[in-house]
C-alpha cells in the first residue's frame, strides 16, 4: 500500500478550543474567551443543505446506531428523556468548576501516526459511514507504529470577569516549540484532547442532546448522551482547508458521563456528514479521560489519557494515536525557546 501525503487542515473553534489538522502545524492551538458562560461569536453559521438533511445519531433506532458505534455494545437503553435536562445541567457546572481550578499543566504526549493511501469503494450502509476498522483494533494498530514524544502544554488564564482562555501547545524536552517536523515526522492532529468543552454551558445551546441510557465504562456507570451540532446555531464551526479550499464541518457524537460525579469519562465525535469540497469524507476521534493526582494539587484532575483519530479524504486516510501520561505543574518561570 503506497504512502500519500494529507494536506489538509482543520481548525476546529466551536468549542473554546481550536484543533488543528495538518502535515505541518505550528504547535499552537489558542481558545476563545469564555467570558460569563458566553461564547465568542461573529453570528450564526451558514450550513448548507447537506448538513441539515444528514440522518443523525439523535435520530436513528438504537440498533443501527450501535452498529456504527459498537463501544454502544452492553448500553441499558432507555427512551425516556426526562432526566436529560438534569444530566447537561451538572455536566455543565461540573466542566465550569473544573476550568476554573486547573493549573497550567504539562504531561508526556506520545503519538503514533500513519498516513495510507485510501482503498475506494468502501461504505457502510448503517450510517452513510466508510467501513473502518473499531477504534480499539486500530489503537492496536497504531501501538506497532513508530512514535515521536513530545513535552504537551496545557494553560490557563484565569481572568477576574470569570472568564478562562486556554493555549496549548507542543515542545520538545529541550523547552523548544515543535516545528512542522519532528525526525521527519509531524503530527497530523492537534487540540482534540480538550473535546470536553464542548459540554458546557455556552457550548450546550448549539446541540441536539438524546439520553441514550446507562453503560458501565472503564469500571464507572455511566449516563450515554448522543448530541448532534445544529449547523444554524454554531457561532464558529471548524473548517477543513484542502488545496487552497476552505469549508465549514459539523459534526456529531456520543458521550459517556459518569454518573456520580457528571465528569467526561469518554467522548466519540464523527463528521455530521462529508464535505465534498474539500474531499473530506470521514473525521472519527475517541477520547478517554481519567482522573489524576499532582503533588501538591489537592484536589484530583480530571484529565485526557489518550485519544484516536481516523481522518479520511478521497485518496488517503490518517491515523494517530496520542496518549497523555506524566502530568506535572508547567511553572510560568519556566522558558519556552523558539
Amino acid at each position: 500500500m503506497r504512502h500519500c501525503v494529507a494536506r489538509g487542515i482543520v481548525l476546529q473553534k466551536t468549542f473554546l478550543v481550536t484543533a488543528v489538522l495538518a502535515t505541518s502545524i505550528s504547535g499552537l492551538a489558542q481558545a476563545a474567551k469564555q467570558a460569563n458562560n458566553q461564547p465568542i461569536s461573529p453570528g450564526p453559521s451558514a450550513a448548507p443543505p447537506a448538513f441539515t438533511n444528514a440522518p443523525t445519531y439523535i435520530d436513528y433506532p438504537l440498533r443501527k446506531l450501535s452498529a456504527a458505534v459498537p463501544t454502544l455494545n452492553g448500553m441499558k437503553a432507555d427512551s425516556n428523556q426526562d432526566q436529560l435536562a438534569t444530566i447537561l445541567s451538572k455536566v455543565g457546572e461540573a466542566i465550569l468548576k473544573s476550568l476554573s481550578t486547573l493549573p497550567n499543566l504539562s504531561s508526556r504526549e506520545d503519538v503514533y501516526s500513519i498516513v495510507l493511501s485510501r482503498d475506494l469503494g468502501l461504505t457502510n450502509s448503517t450510517l452513510g459511514m466508510e467501513e473502518a476498522p473499531t477504534l480499539t483494533d486500530l489503537e492496536t494498530q497504531l501501538l506497532r507504529s513508530r512514535s515521536i514524544e513530545f513535552n504537551y502544554l496545557v494553560l490557563f488564564d484565569h481572568h477576574a470577569d470569570g472568564a478562562t482562555s486556554i493555549k496549548e501547545l507542543r515542545t520538545d524536552f529541550k523547552n523548544r516549540m515543535v516545528g512542522p517536523s519532528v525526525n521527519g515526522v509531524a503530527p497530523h492532529n492537534f487540540g482534540f484532547a480538550y473535546q470536553w468543552l464542548l459540554l458546557s454551558p455556552a457550548n450546550q445551546s448549539e446541540f441536539r442532546f438524546r439520553y441514550l441510557g446507562q453503560q458501565r465504562m472503564d469500571n464507572h456507570k455511566t449516563f450515554v448522551l448522543g448530541f448532534v451540532q445544529i449547523p444554524s446555531q454554531v457561532k464558529v464551526p471548524g473548517t477543513f482547508i484542502w488545496s487552497g479550499k476552505e469549508a465549514p464541518f459539523f459534526f456529531q457524537g456520543i458521550v459517556w458521563i459518569d454518573q456520580s460525579t457528571f465528569d467526561v469519562l469518554r467522548l466519540r465525535t464523527d463528521l455530521l456528514s462529508p464535505v465534498p469540497s474539500v474531499h473530506l469524507l470521514q473525521m472519527t476521534t475517541e477520547l478517554h479521560f481519567r482522573s489524576v493526582r499532582i503533588h501538591g494539587f489537592g484536589a484530583g484532575l480530571w484529565l485526557p489519557s489518550e485519544v484516536v483519530i481516523r481522518t479520511a479524504q478521497t485518496d488517503s486516510i490518517v491515523e494517530e494515536l496520542h496518549q497523555y501520561s506524566g502530568y506535572r505543574f508547567f511553572h510560568a518561570e519556566s522558558r519556552l525557546l523558539p
